[in-house]
């Protein structure tokens, strides 16, 4: 029997201002050409931790809860309905992440001879670290109680968030274009969306940096966007974590929420990796960056 899918939807149009991807590389784009002595007459580090770009991703963070909380309420279809999570979940998860593992690696060392002399120096490090990578996989151990696995997103980042004045609207929700359909509509934990975030954080801040104009940016400016990541990423897990409290899908304890919130930065980095490769050999950098630091923390 062929299982039904759907070919096509139609939605209302939202008047916006564009996706949160384009405003945000924009904004970095002006922050890291701004030079260090401009920065400083016009706004401190702890301004720009407070403005639009940064205060409120923790509206971002909100709206991923809601919609989580909206994708974990029983409706009576059971494509939709949660379940529980079970170890054995648990278990195909990370045996599915350290089966990426290792079709990432092998997909790398056929590209090495094509890369720019300068990757390949950097990538050499992560080759040296796979059995970590799958050590830290398999060492996840968040603590399941009643937690509940739903359909989620699937493919959540910066882009597929538009700005509509002084809110955001969630779009897009057909998941990875790298996955199965199969794939796409199985039940997970839907801190895999939280990690897709994240990672966008860490793309918008390394594009920045790679797209810069030869000598406009200095030391300042890169660590002026490792900050913005790392206040990106805090504003939006802490909104995000505020309005998920008490979601059965959402682990209410910090050791188990980070224990899969890595997890699914893992399987998301690894995914970013193939996907460069294979399309833009240029970015291969900004995931290698994400493994590099998830393989050696």
């Amino acid at each position: 029997m062929t299982e039904p899918a759907t070919l096509a939807i139609v939605q209302r149009f939202i008047e916006n201002q564009g996706d949160l991807w384009g405003i945000t590389c924009e904004h970095l784009g002006r922050l890291i050409a701004t030079p260090a002595g401009a920065q400083a007459a016009t706004q401190s580090a702890d301004t720009l931790a407070k403005d639009f770009q940064l205060g409120r991703m923790a509206l971002v963070g909100r709206r991923v809860a809601e919609l989580h909380a909206a994708l974990a309420r029983p409706s009576g279809d059971p494509a939709f309905d949660p379940e529980p999570i079970t170890a054995a979940d648990l278990d195909q998860w990370k045996k599915s992440i350290v089966g990426e593992i290792d079709r990432t690696f092998d997909a790398i060392e056929p590209t090495l001879a094509a890369m720019p002399e300068a990757t390949r120096l950097k990538i050499g490090p992560l080759l040296l670290r796979r059995d970590r990578l799958k050590e830290r996989v398999n060492a996840a151990a968040p603590r399941l109680g009643a937690l509940a696995k739903t359909r989620f997103h699937g493919d959540l980042h910066l882009g597929q968030v538009l700005v509509a004045k002084d809110d955001f609207i969630i779009v897009d929700f057909e998941g990875e274009p790298g996955r199965s359909l199969e794939e796409r509509r199985a039940k997970s934990s839907p801190l895999k969306d939280v990690a897709g975030m994240v990672r966008s954080f860490s793309y918008a801040a390394h594009a920045a940096a790679l797209r810069r104009s030869p000598g406009a940016a200095t030391d300042e400016g890169l660590e002026a966007l490792a900050r913005w990541e790392r206040e990106a990423t805090h504003h939006f897990i802490d909104g995000y974590r505020k309005a998920a409290a008490g979601l059965a899908s959402v682990p209410a304890d910090d050791d188990s929420f980070r224990a899969l919130a890595d997890l699914f930065l893992v399987e998301k980095a690894l995914y970013e990796l193939r996907y460069e490769i294979a399309n833009r050999p240029d970015w291969v950098e900004i995931p290698l960056r994400g493994l590099l630091e998830l393989a050696t923390t």
